[in-house]
């Protein structure tokens, strides 16, 4: 059986699965060194996804495996001498997603909007 690994703009009918993601993400960064600093440095999204969806300085992506959302990936634009840049802020796959080029997919996406 193949597996069908996608990666697109995230939409309104996303929100709620990025919220959990988000969540778990969250979560799970007890188990590296620095999260204290991360989790007060990134701040949550939680129930405003939507804003961010509607905010043109920041895209959001979905990725996952056939028609299952299972990461996503924030990229915000600013400027800064006159340059735009594009900074990925957050990449997410859920656990059981991880190794199969859900993250890959995600980024190259994001590399081609930048």
């Amino acid at each position: 059986m193949t597996v069908q690994i996608f990666s697109r703009p995230a939409t309104e009918k996303d929100v709620d699965v990025l919220a959990l993601l988000e969540s778990e993400a969250r979560n799970s960064l007890n188990q590296f060194r620095g999260s204290d600093r991360l989790a007060n440095e990134v701040p949550e999204i939680g129930n405003r996804w939507s804003e961010e969806l509607n905010n043109d300085t920041v895209f959001v992506l979905a990725g996952g495996i056939d028609s299952t959302v299972m990461g996503y990936l924030i990229a915000r634009l600013t400027e800064k001498a006159g340059n735009q840049i594009a900074t990925i802020e957050q990449v997410f796959v859920t656990h059981d997603a991880r190794n199969l080029g859900v993250g890959d997919a995600l980024v190259s996406t994001a590399l081609s909007w930048a």
